[in-house]
């Protein structure tokens, strides 16, 4: 089937390891059963809503986050700059749903997709961007997001203003922009052709192409030129539709500007007081049975592009949120955990779906070594359902949630893991010195999983937020991996000069040390 497919793609070669957390207390929600062709829902209202919460939501008032998204009555949020406060604005909303590793917030269950927890784009870069999550928005069916944050420098819009040629523009965004929206239209194409609804979103750090028309040069003092901007080109390309272009369809009378909103003034960069270039960067596009019937801008108290107004507005973009008609489609075969990163003790709740044969039985076995099964229980329901799996017999490591038939054949399965008491992330370098230009291998476990954690290079025992690195790479959210720092790492000149360095893994694009390694090159 199509959707065996694109799952399959989502992660390459590997097993599921989804990052999802859910409350035990409502976690029996997301269990379901089978639908007949005739008991399938009708058309469901669903708001859907892209937010850049700007590193993390603090720098104003963090309460005006969750009171932004009540006012916009959303039911699935795509936060993008969330720092590790993804389940503190869960818990603000009062909602039991949300996935650290893709930066979703949900009124509704969400489930994991099977797949290796990052896209290894080279060496010194992962990403996570390309991956669906599921939402279960009624019981069996699903609707998937693609949260995606593009590259932000160069800002094209600041070229444009200083006099840069179209063909210089274009040339740039296809180098720093469409690569990164790869592996999402790949996802995002395979879920289509099977008739799932699926939601693009995130913020583009580009403008649209249906924003920079013959009809609005000089309506801006950046549109200098018609422009087929090549990011929302390429997400259209594919039979995906613009939400708001679609409820505001011109772009003269509804600009719908997200970028910079006047938020109150914070120690550091404030675009939107200083006059930056302003343009419609978050987008939100729907593709398969899913129509757009409205869509609002939520901002601050005296902008004219804001539709629903929320003070003090605490971020440098302005949110957007649409509303649609979908047909959800049927939950695919997987199983999802209430979180990867366990403490031994409290029960591990599963979630499964087997859509194309019965399930029997649900296993946990090592992820490594033997692999025999240390627990195997018999699953309630045949079709779907929720089990709570016991952890108190199992030592830390990495283990497999394994979905069987009665034949034993294996339906899905996924990744989590089990830390020890009181365990804490913890870094380490192959070696405690390397010689100048020898590739440094970097290990690391235990880590939170988020969708942003990263590794940074600073002199030795340099500060974090304070001085500056010398190279860097994300981790694609593994709770526990390894890398090679190499010249492929970003923000290096390579090789490395002789000297001590400290390697960092650092919280989700900001500077919290989670651990710490130090290495030397002679």
């Amino acid at each position: 089937m199509l959707l065996v497919g694109a799952l399959t793609l989502m992660g390459c070669m590997g097993t599921t390891s989804p990052a999802v957390q859910s409350s035990p207390t409502t976690s029996k929600t997301t269990a379901s059963s089978a639908l007949t062709p005739a008991a399938r829902p009708q058309t469901i209202n669903l708001r859907v809503m892209t937010f850049n919460i700007e590193y993390g939501g603090v720098g104003v008032d963090f309460a005006s986050v969750s009171k932004a998204i009540r006012a916009a009555h959303a039911d699935v949020v795509a936060i993008n700059e969330g720092y590790g406060n993804i389940p503190r604005l869960a818990a603000a909303l009062g909602w039991h749903y949300f996935d650290i590793r893709t930066q979703i917030v949900s009124r509704f269950p969400v489930l994991t997709t099977p797949g290796s927890d990052a896209f290894r784009l080279h060496r010194g870069a992962r990403t996570t961007d390309g991956r669906a999550v599921f939402v279960e928005i009624a019981p069996g069916r699903v609707v998937a997001i693609i949260n995606v944050h593009l590259p932000s420098s160069p800002y094209s819009p600041f070229k444009v203003q200083k006099g840069a040629p179209a063909r210089e523009i274009l040339a740039l965004e296809k180098r720093v922009r469409v690569p990164a929206l790869q592996l999402p239209l790949r996802t995002a194409r395979k879920l289509i052709a099977d008739h799932v609804p699926v939601f693009l979103l995130g913020d583009f750090n580009s403008p649209s192409d249906l924003d920079w028309t013959k009809k609005t040069v000089g309506l801006r003092d950046q549109i200098r030129y018609p422009l087929r901007w090549p990011a929302s080109a390429a997400v259209e390309a594919i039979g995906m539709v613009d939400s708001y272009r679609a409820a505001h369809p011109n772009p003269v009378t509804d600009q719908g500007l997200t970028w910079p909103a006047s938020r109150p003034f914070v120690k550091g960069y404030n675009p939107g007081l200083n006059g930056a270039a302003a343009d419609r960067i978050d987008l939100l596009f729907s593709g398969g049975p899913a129509r757009a019937t409205h869509s609002s801008i939520v901002g601050e108290a005296g902008s004219k592009y804001s539709d629903i107004v929320v003070s003090p507005w605490p971020t440098d973009h302005r949110a957007v949120v649409s509303q649609f008609k979908v047909a959800p489609a049927p939950t695919p075969t997987l199983v999802s955990v209430g979180s990867r990163l366990i403490a031994r003790g409290p029960p591990l709740i599963v979630v499964y779906s087997a859509r194309d044969a019965d399930a029997d039985s649900l296993v946990i076995t090592p992820a490594t070594g033997t692999r025999d099964p240390v627990i195997s229980d018999p699953v309630k329901n045949a079709t779907s359902g929720t089990e709570r799996i016991e952890t108190t017999s199992l030592r830390p490591g990495e283990y497999e949630a394994v979905l069987l038939d009665d034949d034993g054949k294996l339906l899905a399965q996924m990744v989590f893991w089990v830390e020890a008491k009181g365990a804490e992330p913890s870094l380490q370098t192959g070696k405690r010195s390397y010689d100048r230009g020898e590739a440094i291998r970097v290990s690391w476990a235990d880590a939170p999983g988020n969708r942003n954690d990263w590794l940074g290079v600073f002199p030795n025992g340099g500060e974090p937020g304070v001085d500056s690195y010398v190279g860097w790479t994300y981790v694609g959210a593994e709770i526990a991996g390894s890398t090679l720092l190499d010249g492929k790492i970003n923000g290096v000149n390579w090789p490395l000069p002789k000297g001590r360095y400290s390697v960092y893994l650092l919280k989700d694009d900001g500077y919290e040390i989670l651990a710490r390694a130090d290495f030397a090159i002679r």
